[in-house]
């Protein structure tokens, strides 16, 4: 049985042979993501985190609930976060890039998709258009107590990091979460326009806890060691991935849990 995993992978692959016209073409065709981040001084990490609780988490479950999005994920650093790492990230999914026309619609009066109000708290960074290569979810998982991280990744080669996370990365993953049971979802995104943002590709993982995703580390040799010996693609993967990516910053994130009515 196919899964979702292996009709995005057919997708992204098949696009990034094109020739570059017929490329974007191809990838109005798949599911889109904004990766929206912003800064937050400390000053304001309680307010800002009280209006993503009410009502930030309002404003886009009724943007799903309209079509206006497909869906989205609202992350919090727990902690100050430095120069590197995200105060705060929200994914906000599309079906395809023809969709995002109504965000754009939506940046025009709150940018980042802030309102005045909360404006006044954060600062919105410059967006990021992704396009989504791999995801799976389990969507029984109580975000509350969920752990999230997020690895950002410098990739020269589009074509070269989506052939990666096919044959290494989505393995590697979906092993984490079969045989280890340490971590419950995975999304891979690659920034549509890799020349002008700090990072080419980012990858979030989901774990059920902070206690499974902080030992998720010391499953992967073995899950390599296995992977590597039954597959030979992995196994070149695994010996090739530092001239593939190279990881620039990786942060830990909490969900933000929607309160009151």
């Amino acid at each position: 049985m196919k899964t979702i995993c292996h009709y995005i992978f057919v997708a992204a692959a098949f696009a990034l042979t094109l020739p570059l016209a017929c490329r974007a073409e191809a990838q109005d065709e798949g599911p889109v993501s904004i990766v929206q981040t912003y800064k937050v001084t400390p000053a304001h990490r309680p307010a800002f985190r009280t209006w993503l609780e009410t009502q930030g988490s309002q404003q886009f479950a009724a943007w799903k609930k309209a079509g206006t999005i497909m869906d989205y994920l609202i992350l919090l650093n727990p902690y100050i976060a430095n120069d590197t790492s995200d105060d705060v990230m929200i994914v906000i999914d599309f079906p395809n890039f023809f969709a995002t026309a109504a965000w754009r619609q939506i940046e025009r009066k709150m940018p980042g998709g802030l309102p005045p109000e909360a404006l006044k708290l954060a600062t919105p960074q410059p967006t990021v258009l992704t396009d989504l290569l791999a995801r799976f979810d389990d969507p029984s998982i109580d975000l509350a107590k969920a752990a999230f991280q997020i690895t950002k990744f410098k990739a020269p080669s589009a074509a070269a990091y989506s052939h990666f996370v096919k044959h290494f990365t989505s393995p590697q993953f979906a092993a984490l979460r079969d045989k280890a049971h340490v971590i419950s979802g995975f999304r891979s995104y690659l920034n549509r326009e890799q020349t002008s943002q700090s990072w080419d590709a980012i990858i979030i993982v989901q774990a059920p806890s902070w206690a499974a995703l902080m030992s998720a580390e010391s499953f992967k040799a073995g899950i390599r060691a296995d992977l590597a010996a039954a597959d030979p693609e992995f196994k070149k993967m695994m010996e090739t991935r530092k001239t593939i990516r190279t990881e620039t910053s990786i942060t830990n994130l909490d969900a933000v849990i929607p309160s009151g009515p």
